[in-house]
């Protein structure tokens, strides 16, 4: 069995001036001199400048180890290679490294140079998946669920918005959209009720800013829009902490949120990146071979 590593380091630059330390490993397993076990990991932005510490973490599986792992156990591999994986995003100002990024447009920038470059170096994936497991931090150090939360400010989940990340089959993309739907659309029950479901263990002060905007609304989405209006965004975040991810279990919402989702690759830009700004490593036993930018250039092969 022979293994083999080959790690592409780079400087990815972006539309608005970031540019985020990239690292695109790809390793590989020859199982029996036909067939071979290929997988591939971009990490991407590294603001503790640890090994694994990074910004975003996308994996891809290689057609070819489809075949190896059927060849190796007699029967279709539960991954598909033509879909690739977001593993990992998160937001840290010092993951770009020429200036802070900024949390929202910066992030989604982030992303979107990720995707870019896998679309092109990766040309059999037609699909990202990922699971929504994102949160947002508010201003007291309360974390939420940044797909719930942004349900109840936009109707739809961060990834939808930025990126029309969707479910498959389309039938659960339309049984999901109706619960967003009939939520938001709920009349109110008194509020009485509502604080004895929900509100068990939030202070007074709490109970009394959601009351005032609860009496004024007849409906979920109304309550929410004007909880947000008259306290603020950060306000609010700290208002619904302690029991949201509580009221969107019961109306359901969870599986939906905890299916994979999936991000089409044609939605995705087509950005430019600088050749000369990446290099080539390849690591095989004792030796490792440099080559200076990913589609071609000169190799200096040297002992370690």
């Amino acid at each position: 069995m022979t293994e083999k590593e080959a790690t592409y380091r780079f400087l990815l630059p972006t539309p608005s001036g970031y540019e985020f330390q990239g690292r695109f490993t790809i390793y590989s397993t020859e199982l029996d001199g036909v067939h071979t076990k290929i997988d591939g990991t971009l990490y991407l932005g590294n603001p503790k400048q640890q090994k694994e510490d990074a910004c975003v973490t996308i994996s891809v599986h290689f057609p070819e180890s489809a075949a190896a792992y059927k060849k190796k156990w007699g029967r279709n591999p539960l991954f598909d290679p033509s879909v690739a994986s977001l593993v990992l995003t998160k937001h840290d100002t010092a993951c770009s490294e020429t200036k802070p990024l900024l949390s929202g447009k910066g992030t989604v920038e982030m992303i979107t140079a990720g995707m870019s470059l896998i679309k092109q170096l990766c040309e059999f994936v037609t699909s990202i998946d990922l699971k929504d497991m994102s949160t947002r931090k508010c201003d007291n150090g309360a974390s939420i669920s940044l797909s719930y939360f942004y349900i109840t400010i936009h109707k739809q989940t961060w990834y939808e918005k930025q990126f029309e990340a969707s479910l498959r089959p389309e039938s659960n993309m339309v049984a999901y959209r109706e619960a967003v739907d009939t939520l938001l659309s709920m009349p109110l029950e008194p509020f009485a009720s509502f604080s004895v479901h929900f509100l068990r263990g939030c202070n007074e002060q709490v109970k009394k800013a959601i009351k005032q905007a609860y009496d004024a609304s007849n409906t979920m989405e109304e309550f929410f829009h004007t909880l947000y209006e008259t306290h603020g965004i950060p306000m609010g975040c700290i208002l619904v902490s302690d029991w949201l991810e509580k009221m969107m279990k019961a109306a359901k919402m969870q599986p939906y949120l905890e299916q994979e989702w999936y991000i089409d690759i044609k939605t995705i830009p087509s950005w430019r990146f600088s050749n000369e700004s990446m290099t080539l490593r390849i690591i095989k036993g004792n030796r490792s071979t440099v080559k200076k930018g990913i589609w071609g250039g000169k190799r200096k092969t040297r002992r370690h």
